[in-house]
């Protein structure tokens, strides 16, 4: 669908990280510099997929003068909220360490800010899924990766950190897929991906990957710089 390019990019962009489909419509999570000049989490929101509306002014979203926010994804719950998770970075935070921050929404546009728990270390939520009849997120924690659940009522615990990290590559959470009461998350522990599966929630064990991937960078070709 067509869009105006400042919609999304212009001056003001950062980048676009996430997308959530639910009976209410569309959300985008990304970050940019919002209505009050300062880099922080924004969304874009469409009833209908055709055209987004963005809403960068929302006090619960914005940076401030005390902390920068990021948010990096995005979800649906069936019941119509929007929830969206990232991070919260201090301004004076030792080693620019980040905590674990969460949003929840009833249309979209007004947002409430979520605390996560157990935020040891630099911390950040980067996936976000529907889980029971709550949402489960996952993301990073000093060295391993961390867990989520929340409740249909509100309210986060921590659930078990599982994994380790090595290597060059920055640790990440790629991807999280929920189906049938399993939850599936494909990590980047700095060397090579691995899938680990959950059907609690709670408790994560390593699955078998369909091949093994390790980070190597692809060889430069036509003057360009080397890919990965």
């Amino acid at each position: 669908m067509p869009a105006r390019f400042e919609l999304f990019g212009g001056n003001a962009a950062i980048g676009v990280n996430a997308v959530a489909a639910g009976p209410g419509g569309f959300v985008l999570a990304g970050n940019r510099h919002g209505a009050n000049g300062r880099a922080g989490a924004v969304v874009w929101r469409s009833s209908d997929g055709s055209q987004f509306s963005l809403v960068d002014g929302d006090p619960a979203l914005s940076s401030d003068a005390a902390a920068m926010t990021e948010a990096s994804a995005a979800a649906a719950l069936a019941d119509g909220t929007w929830l969206l998770a990232g991070a919260l970075q201090r301004r004076n935070s030792p080693g620019a360490a980040r905590e674990p921050l969460a949003w929840r929404s009833t249309d979209g546009v007004a947002w409430q800010r979520e605390v996560l728990p157990d935020a040891a270390g630099d911390t950040a939520v980067e996936r976000i899924a529907g889980w029971s009849d709550g949402a489960l997120a996952v993301g990073v924690r000093q060295g391993r990766f961390a867990s989520w659940l929340r409740g249909h009522a509100g309210g986060w615990q921590s659930a078990r950190p599982f994994g380790s990290t090595s290597g060059t590559e920055v640790p990440r959470v790629a991807g999280l897929a929920v189906s049938d009461g399993h939850a599936v998350a494909v990590v980047c522990d700095g060397t090579t991906y691995r899938l680990w599966l959950t059907t609690d929630g709670i408790g994560w064990r390593p699955v078998p990957a369909p091949g093994r991937t390790v980070l190597r960078p692809a060889a430069p070709s036509h003057g360009h710089a080397a890919r990965w």
